[in-house]
C-alpha cells in the first residue's frame, strides 16, 4: 500500500516543483519501488531542443531513446533515472550534425551513466580516501562503482590555481 501512496504522490508531484527538485524540465511517468531501488521514469517537457553544433532550436522529432542514469540515493536506496529523451532533426541546413540527441546539462554530461551529483559524490571520495577505499564507501553509501572510475573522476578534475603569496 505505501508503494502505490508513494507511486501516487510522485506522479502527482507538479512539474515545476520536480523540476526545481531535481534541476531540470523533466515530468515523472512512472515509479518503480524495491527493496533496494527506486526507479523513475522522466520524459522531458519541453518541446523543443537545441542543436549542440549551431545552437538551432528544433521541434522536429526524428526518433526517441532511453537513458539510464544514477542519481544519489533516497533512504538508504539506489534511485535510477530512466529518461526517455528525443533525438531531433537539424533544422539548419548548413549545419554538419543533421540529427542530434537531446541534452539535459543540468542533469548529467553528454553520455554519462550517472548525475553530475553522483560524480561529485565519487570525485569526492576518491580526493578523501583514493580508489579502493572510496569505492568500498561508495557501495555503503548506495551509490556504488569501481576504484577506476573513483580515479578517473579524479584525474579529471581541473587543477587548482594555488594562490602566490
Amino acid at each position: 500500500m505505501m508503494g502505490a501512496q508513494l507511486k501516487l504522490a510522485l506522479v502527482m508531484l507538479p512539474s515545476h516543483l520536480l523540476s526545481q527538485l531535481i534541476g531540470t524540465h523533466l515530468s515523472p511517468t512512472d515509479l518503480v519501488l524495491t527493496p533496494n531501488l527506486i526507479a523513475v521514469a522522466l520524459t522531458p517537457t519541453e518541446p523543443n531542443a537545441l542543436c549542440p553544433v549551431c545552437g538551432q532550436p528544433s521541434d522536429d522529432v526524428h526518433s526517441r531513446y532511453r537513458r539510464l542514469l544514477a542519481d544519489l540515493p533516497i533512504c538508504g536506496r539506489q534511485l535510477a533515472l530512466i529518461l526517455s529523451l528525443r533525438r531531433f532533426f537539424c533544422l539548419n541546413a548548413g549545419c554538419r550534425r543533421h540529427i542530434f540527441c537531446e541534452r539535459i546539462p543540468a542533469l548529467a554530461a553528454a553520455h554519462a551513466r550517472s548525475t553530475t551529483r553522483v560524480a561529485h559524490l565519487h570525485r569526492t571520495l576518491g580526493f578523501a580516501l583514493g580508489g579502493e577505499p572510496g569505492s568500498r564507501l561508495a557501495a555503503e553509501l548506495a551509490v556504488p562503482t569501481s576504484a577506476d572510475t573513483i580515479l578517473r573522476r579524479v584525474k579529471c578534475t581541473a587543477p587548482q590555481k594555488l594562490g602566490a603569496g
